[in-house]
């Protein structure tokens, strides 16, 4: 399972591609369309998946304009794999200094390491919420929030929803929880197949930075991720997204790129909000928004 067909997820510099094959980041928020395919299905309703698209913190080179909210994500995410001590966490210190030569203010970097523990910088914890609406062009959204204003973080999504056209409508029925793992190390890619496959697993891709991502049902995360440890794969992340179904996708030719071009200028403002951590949908677009 990639990142969902027209679900944003993590990385690299096109906002929007028809490529089978996801791309990846951790320094930026990012809008990426998927329609990955899969090596092997257990549904007849499987094709072009993953028609979500996913808005994530991600982990690549963002242009100067966002480079603070990118040195942030990187902290974001390395705290919260690894923990908020920088001498026992490598992957945060070498975020850290890079933070610091770009001159990230250090209450940015506290409020980082902060929400990487899922706490604002006064200790209180974070709130986890799912926002559903519909958006341009009739696609469907939801919008996962890590707030620590949740009423705050709503009135901004309504403004943004109103400059757009979008309105508050019950959309969760049109997606599926899935777990999402991310692997390093090198293995050969039958193998990689047999074993995820075996394991139960729903699918699996390389990216570009030879990182392996594999997609699992919620309850098979564990079992899927100790299979692939065996082939002496590293977990490098973890973590549960929405997957857009197949037989609900908004139908690919009655997007066209105006609607396109909306829909994404749309994502973008919603990934402006505070607190807004992922964005998914369910439309795929006839031509690719460049």
């Amino acid at each position: 399972m990639a990142p969902p067909a027209f679900a944003i997820h993590p990385i690299k510099a096109r906002l929007f591609t028809t490529s089978t094959r996801p791309q990846y980041c951790s320094l930026r928020r990012q809008w990426i369309v998927h329609t990955p395919h899969r090596l092997f299905s257990s549904s007849p309703n499987r094709k072009g998946k993953w028609p979500t698209i996913k808005l994530d913190k991600g982990r690549a080179d963002v242009n100067k304009g966002r480079l603070r909210t990118a040195l942030a994500a990187e902290i974001i995410h390395a705290s919260k794999i690894g923990g908020p001590d920088p001498n026992g966490n490598p992957r945060l210190a070498d975020a850290l200094v890079r933070a610091r030569k770009n001159s990230l203010p250090k209450a940015n970097i506290d409020a980082a390491i902060a929400r990487g523990q899922g706490l604002t910088t006064s200790g209180a914890k974070l709130e986890s919420a799912t926002e559903e609406a519909l958006g341009p062009g009739g696609v469907a959204l939801l919008i996962d929030l890590l707030t620590e204003n949740r009423a705050g973080t709503k009135i901004e999504l309504r403004k943004v929803y109103k400059l757009f056209g979008a309105t508050d409508s019950n959309t969760a029925f049109l997606f599926d929880k899935r777990g999402q793992l991310v692997f390093l190390g090198e293995v050969d890619e039958e193998k990689m197949a047999e074993a995820t496959m075996d394991a139960g697993g729903l699918d699996f891709q390389q990216e570009e930075d030879g990182r392996w991502t594999v997609w699992t049902e919620v309850d098979d995360m564990k079992t899927v991720g100790d299979a692939l440890k065996k082939l002496g794969l590293r977990l490098d992340e973890s973590e549960i997204v929405w997957e857009a179904k197949g037989d609900m996708m908004v139908a690919e030719d009655s997007v066209d790129q105006e609607t396109g071009e909306t829909v994404r200028e749309f994502v973008e403002k919603l990934g402006d909000i505070s607190g807004v951590k992922a964005v998914y949908m369910n439309a795929r677009f006839a031509q690719p928004l460049l």
